[in-house]
């Protein structure tokens, strides 16, 4: 499925496998964002029941334009006895069609189609749910990853700075409190890689959830190096513009509503009459049984009229419920109109401040707090500052590398969050290609 919001997956085309605890005999098939996109929507048991809803929906549609079923019948009249095999006096035989009023029958497939339209456009805008959510679980594992690479390296300095600590202290050049400060660093910063590969498991999981391959070890994903959020190059009002035209959701709203104007119409025209018609074939075995003497075979030709004389009572109530179904769905259109263009402006906003929340803190916050570290580590290491300043500027230096990929993943999630609140334009097809 190619879509506009796919940029977001460059990120991870520089990415590399992130290997998880499986058996060595299991042999591991790393997916990219593409291959898991194809997993997701292929296998997807409720995006083949939606398809699957439609085309039925298209199936009713022709049903509706197909004529009534002719009826023909045969009878014996004046019988002797009650036996199948006893012959009368006469046969019937008996054709009738019904012809309904011209419209009734174009109203009904109208309304079908419509809604096989609509159970399209929610099929589509499940597939961007899908796509969105598999897009949320990249950037959170690249996240998990980038976290994970920066706590192994300060481990590995924490556990460094143990060592150099216990021969200081041995050589009575260090005080006995800032080696056990030390070692709490480190049994921290343990925790901490302890939790984020808890982190990376669930996030495994959740990934073959979305893959359709729970229970499954052989996936792995292929994780980014880096989390790159691409920048909005349209204004809000261009994107407004796209949502209204493309947001699948209020595609499938407004066919409801042009469903429900096809059943008033429906329900306007079912007062009209429909027409039957009835044609039939006498044959006399009897010279007598006739009505006119010498004649041993007659016809019949016979039309028939609905008339809605319980009209009060029947069709105009149908003809209200129709246009209260319709008043219902158009006031639920103009809802939906209305709550996308809210929350539209919303993300767009969020998005904006994120973004510029990010360029902050990489310009500004995350150098200051790795120079600060920096240059306490060195000025602890000769002697000039204590360990509690040292481990002060850790903190602050590892909590802005936290926050600073918390960010990141938002961003990104909002970023998403505006491509599925705009939607993607749609072929007639559908299906896991159903989007450009």
């Amino acid at each position: 499925m190619t879509m506009s919001f796919l940029s977001l997956a460059t990120i991870f085309a520089l990415g590399t496998a992130v290997g998880a605890d499986l058996p060595a005999a299991t042999p591991v098939k790393v997916l990219s964002f593409a291959d898991a996109s194809r997993f997701a929507l292929g296998l997807n048991p409720d995006l083949i029941a939606l398809r699957y809803q439609e085309e039925a929906q298209r199936y009713r549609s022709r049903q509706a334009l197909a004529p009534n079923n002719p009826v023909f019948a045969v009878s014996k009249n004046d019988m002797p006895g009650l036996s199948v095999t006893s012959e009368g006096a006469s046969t019937v035989y008996t054709l009738s069609f019904t012809l309904g009023f011209p419209g009734k029958a174009i109203s009904a497939s109208s309304a079908n189609r419509h809604q096989a339209e609509a159970i399209r456009e929610q099929s589509a805008a499940k597939e961007i749910d899908l796509l969105v959510a598999l897009s949320n679980n990249y950037v959170a594992l690249a996240a998990n990853q980038k976290l994970g690479n920066f706590l192994n390296e300060e481990f590995r300095k924490a556990q460094q700075l143990v060592k150099v600590l216990e021969k200081k202290y041995a050589a009575a050049q260090a005080a006995q409190a800032d080696l056990l400060n030390a070692k709490v660093v480190v049994a921290n910063l343990s925790h901490d890689l302890l939790d984020n590969q808890n982190d990376y498991q669930l996030q495994l999981t959740q990934f073959r959830n979305l893959i359709k391959k729970p229970g499954s070890t052989e996936y792995v994903p292929l994780v980014p190096e880096q989390i790159v959020i691409p920048r909005l190059k349209k204004s809000l009002d261009e994107l407004s513009k796209l949502m209204l035209r493309n947001r699948h959701q209020l595609k499938s709203g407004q066919s409801q509503l042009e469903a429900t104007q096809s059943n008033l119409t429906a329900a306007m025209l079912s007062p009209l009459p429909d027409l039957q018609l009835t044609g039939g074939l006498n044959i006399y075995h009897v010279a007598t049984a006739g009505p006119v003497p010498g004649v041993e075979r007659d016809y019949s030709l016979g039309i028939g009229i609905a008339v809605p004389i319980f009209f009060p009572f029947n069709e105009l109530s149908g003809i209200q419920a129709a246009t209260r179904d319709r008043d219902a769905a158009e006031a639920q259109a103009e809802s939906q109109r209305l709550s996308a263009v809210a929350d539209l402006q919303t993300a767009y906003t969020s998005f904006q401040s994120a973004q510029k929340s990010i360029d902050n803190f990489l310009g500004l916050v995350l150098p200051a707090a790795k120079a600060s570290y920096e240059l306490t580590l060195t000025t602890y290491s000769l002697g000039k500052a204590d360990y509690f300043i040292l481990n002060e500027a850790r903190k602050t230096w590892t909590q802005a590398q936290k926050d600073m990929l918390a960010k990141q993943v938002a961003t990104a999630q909002l970023f998403n969050q505006i491509v599925q609140q705009v939607g993607c334009d749609s072929n007639s097809e559908g299906g896991p290609d159903g989007c450009h």
